[in-house]
């Protein structure tokens, strides 16, 4: 929703790592990195015309702590904030935090104008009860607002016409939820839609009209194989280190990317995304059939059949059931059995996972901390899922990593917690897909952002 809720910075398009002024126009740091100031800029007004201000800031980041859903993550380690002005916001930490200007950049960190909410009953700690009001309106300052949104089936937006900024093109915008991304594709050939997102390549690649574009870029999103050695599941302790680095070797990488995505997409050899900073230095992955089977027999283990829970959809214009199904062939060839169980994204948010797992993962950010999500640091996603005991030297890398302003030097870090997450063999990357978009000819300015998102601000109508 940024081009409703607008953050005080952005990513520049062109490259998705350059930092953009937003409704901040210049933001500076104390020696130590616990603090970060802010300075918005005083032409941002929000869409009812009264001005974007610290206090709206303030009020928009504690209400983010107190989020029902995992994007409170983004605010949950400020500590204070002060609003000593208008327009000036400072932030402070508990300790060094040279990132927080990288997830300024998350979605979620859009800014609320706080007394249309309020009025509307969105209090700080409201956990989520305003959003009624929420879904059918909007208190944001960018390009869009909210126009109407049926849960399930589709969204609508609508210009802005009193933007402060440069004001979008197309006069409105509707999302449509359509369930198969192949569906989409042929609604675009049909003159239905404009444009359709997340196409698998194997559809783009069979699109000949003369009516139709297709975009391909790299994206930050993979496909990873997850391995949780969980003593309360069938099998989940069979899984060894051992074992972990056998199914390493065991997979075929090239025949993964081939049914996954065919040529639009990459290898991806751990957690740190290719694009990503400190990602792709690892050697691609290969298969090594042989490696794998004087692993099993080194470690002495029974394994019995495992079941693999994976969501029953397509994400990233990756099908879930052809590749798992490849997998499992890939596995049999070193006696693990897999019993495949394709389940609804419900089932998967609710449910304990199982021995062997499928994960899909993107980034609006590059902040460090998202790749902490997938190592064994403290608590963290993948280590209480996995219940594999927590690694102090990973939690440490990435505080430091966290905690680093020099680019260089903090890449350096990432790369030896990318390098420990690859020992670790939990979080096993299969695909790299590109994004692909399809999109009719006279559609102009489609520019796909790190996570496959779209740019409305670009976007016009030829």
């Amino acid at each position: 929703m940024g081009a409703v809720y607008e953050t005080l910075i952005g990513l520049d398009p062109t490259d998705h790592k350059t930092l953009i002024p937003r409704l901040a126009t210049r933001w500076s740091s104390n020696s130590n990195l616990t603090q970060w100031t802010f300075i918005l800029n005083p032409k941002a007004r929000f869409s009812d015309g009264s001005p974007v201000t610290s206090a709206d800031v303030k009020y928009s980041w504690t209400r983010l702590k107190f989020a029902p859903s995992g994007s409170r993550a983004a605010a949950d380690d400020i500590a204070t904030m002060d609003a000593p002005d208008a327009s000036t916001v400072v932030v402070r930490f508990n300790k060094p935090n040279a990132t927080f200007v990288d997830r300024v950049t998350f979605s979620s960190m859009g800014i609320v104008n706080a007394k249309v909410a309020e009025v509307h009953g969105a209090a700080l700690t409201d956990g989520g009860r305003a959003a009624a009001w929420f879904n059918s309106n909007s208190a944001g300052s960018g390009p869009f607002v909210l126009a109407s949104f049926v849960v399930g089936s589709e969204l609508k937006l609508k210009r802005n016409d009193s933007y402060w900024g440069r004001p979008a093109v197309v006069p409105e915008v509707t999302f449509r939820d359509v369930k198969d991304p192949a569906e989409g594709a042929a609604l675009v050939e049909q003159g239905v839609i404009d444009v359709a997102v997340d196409v698998p390549n194997s559809v783009a690649s069979t699109l000949a009209s003369p009516d139709v574009h297709v975009e391909r870029a790299p994206s930050a999103s993979f496909v990873w194989l997850q391995l949780s050695p969980r003593h309360d599941q069938a099998g989940g302790s069979s899984l060894t280190p051992d074992v972990r680095s056998a199914i390493r070797l065991a997979l075929d990488y090239d025949g993964l990317l081939n049914v996954a995505v065919g040529s639009a997409g990459r290898k991806q050899a751990s957690a740190v995304p290719n694009d990503f900073a400190g990602g792709g230095t690892l050697a691609a992955p290969k298969q090594d059939l042989a490696g794998a089977r004087a692993l099993m027999a080194k470690a002495n283990v029974v394994v019995p059949e495992l079941e693999a829970r994976f969501p029953n959809t397509k994400a990233f214009g990756v099908d879930s059931l052809t590749l798992m199904a490849k997998v499992q062939a890939d596995l049999q060839a070193i006696g693990i059995k897999l019993r495949l169980n394709p389940v609804d994204w419900s089932v998967l948010e609710t449910k304990a996972v199982t021995p062997v797992a499928l994960g899909y993962w993107g980034t609006e950010d590059n902040d460090p901390r998202d790749i902490g999500y997938l190592s064994l640091a403290d608590s963290s996603v993948t280590q209480v899922l996995s219940t594999a005991g927590p690694s102090a030297a990973e939690g440490e890398t990435l505080d430091k990593a966290v905690a680093t302003k020099d680019i260089k030097a903090r890449v350096a870090l990432i790369r030896q917690l990318d390098q420990m997450i690859y020992d670790d063999d939990i979080v096993i990357p299969l695909v790299n897909p590109d994004s692909i978009v399809v999109a009719r000819s006279n559609i102009t300015g489609v520019q796909v952002g790190i996570a496959d998102t779209l740019d409305l601000r670009t976007i016009s109508r030829g």
